[in-house]
């Protein structure tokens, strides 16, 4: 019960951050996805996946293995774990559109303890160019209870305008980095967890 309590509190608090949406137009006929790719130690083969909308609304990652785990069952105690996935997918944009994602939500429960804390660093951009810097935010999660427990959160990630809006009419590829830390400042005895379901990415489209 107090999970889905926080849960719900924490979406309708999303909600209410979320930045509100400019006019824009329907999805462009040949707008699509196309070989996406997962490379890391937080996305090994077979547990992540991309979901299109059929609405073309948005685009999901889906983790089942993106779990950071610190155990304390041996000696020396591990005070530091990390780990990542590197995202990318092709774009095929129509002559005279462009699309942008104004934010990232994501989805994950915790286990965390006082003197603890978890870091999730987003690294995005459009690879239209070798010079291209993308964009960068970092979340930070700090352990607050002397009794861990275990919470389900939904966060929104704010990008700042014209950050991931597209080329025009030119077909690109769009990465997106997530590194993820957990942390053990204290002498916390126990397990320690911090997990990813799914990375949420909204998208909005334009005349250019």
């Amino acid at each position: 019960m107090l999970k889905t309590l926080v849960y719900l509190i924490t979406l309708a608090s999303a909600a209410v951050a979320a930045p509100a949406l400019r006019d824009t137009v329907d999805a462009p006929e040949g707008f699509a996805f196309t070989n996406p790719t997962f490379v890391g130690d937080g996305c090994l083969d077979g547990t992540a996946s991309f979901v299109f909308a059929e609405d073309k609304s948005s685009f999901s990652l889906v983790f089942t293995n993106f779990t950071l785990l610190l155990p304390y069952d041996s000696a020396p105690v591990q005070t530091y774990v990390e780990r990542a996935c590197n995202f990318s997918v092709g774009v095929s944009i129509p002559a005279g559109y462009s699309f942008t994602i104004p934010w990232y939500e994501y989805t994950h429960d915790e286990v965390l303890a006082i003197n603890t804390y978890a870091v999730t660093e987003w690294r995005w951009k459009f690879l239209s160019t070798p010079q291209e810097e993308g964009s960068r935010y970092e979340q930070k999660k700090e352990g607050k209870d002397e009794v861990k427990a275990s919470y389900v959160f939904t966060d929104i990630i704010p990008v700042s305008p014209g950050s991931t809006t597209s080329p025009c009419g030119q077909d690109v590829v769009f990465t997106l980095d997530i590194l993820r830390y957990l942390y053990n400042d204290g002498n916390v005895v126990d397990e320690l967890s911090d997990n990813i379901f799914h990375a949420d990415a909204l998208l909005t489209y334009d005349t250019c």
